[in-house]
């Protein structure tokens, strides 16, 4: 919420007295964020903090009488954007791109190796694997919109709070990652970050959605599609 107010509200309205917010001002700006390429999710969200928090400015703080974005219309969304997984040659070509040595390949091979979304992949901690039964525990997604600032958000619904099998491919990856990550704690030392988590840089700080934007920009310059590895 705060995000969406820092992000949204604030320079768009924040210059505006309360009681000249008028419904067609917030209907333009929410029509706004449509044309700008948000979502339907994103515009929806924008809006509803926005509603709430009038609400609010009229009990208990009495500060209006109306509510300006009651009556309002959320604009409409195909939400029939297609979106496809990589083809086999694709993967193959992201394997090359992206190997062993490179930043990326633990959160690219665990989000092929088991469907997790970008944000649980990002999120997840060694207690979360189990070696043995072979087996990924996912409770939470890794936030990261907020500047400088990196949060793990529980999962609020039963879909999203899951178990994963992996394979013997997958595994043998975690255990080569786990040693290397030892390996640069010694080489580090005082100046390693230390955490739990598994997707991290050399010096143990864990990689974000935002470290991770040039993966999806190459993807698109490369293969020209709204691909998913999940």
């Amino acid at each position: 919420y705060k995000s969406i107010i820092e992000k949204h509200l604030k320079p768009s309205l924040g210059k505006y007295k309360l009681k000249s917010l008028s419904p067609a001002l917030i209907q333009k700006f929410i029509d706004d964020k449509k044309r700008s390429g948000y979502s339907k999710n994103t515009t929806t969200l924008i809006f509803a903090v926005l509603r709430k928090s009038l609400r609010h400015a009229i009990h208990p703080f009495n500060y209006i009488k109306n509510n300006p974005a009651e009556n309002i219309q959320l604009p409409k969304f195909d939400i029939r954007k297609k979106v496809t997984s990589f083809t086999p040659e694709q993967m193959q070509i992201i394997f090359k791109r992206f190997d062993s040595s490179h930043l990326f390949y633990i959160p690219i091979m665990i989000a092929y190796y088991t469907g997790m979304r970008l944000g649980e992949c990002l999120a997840l901690q060694w207690k979360n694997i189990d070696i043995n039964s072979r087996k990924i525990a996912i409770d939470s997604t890794l936030y990261d919109k907020e500047k400088d600032k990196i949060r793990i958000v529980k999962a609020k619904t039963q879909t999203s709070i899951r178990e994963i099998d992996f394979t013997d491919k997958l595994l043998n990856i975690l255990k080569l990652q786990k040693k290397h990550q030892t390996e640069y704690k010694l080489k580090f030392g005082q100046f390693y970050e230390k955490n739990n988590f598994v997707c991290t840089h050399n010096n143990g700080r864990v990689i974000t959605s935002n470290d991770m934007r040039y993966f999806a920009k190459w993807c698109k310059e490369s293969f020209g599609e709204n691909c998913s590895l999940s």
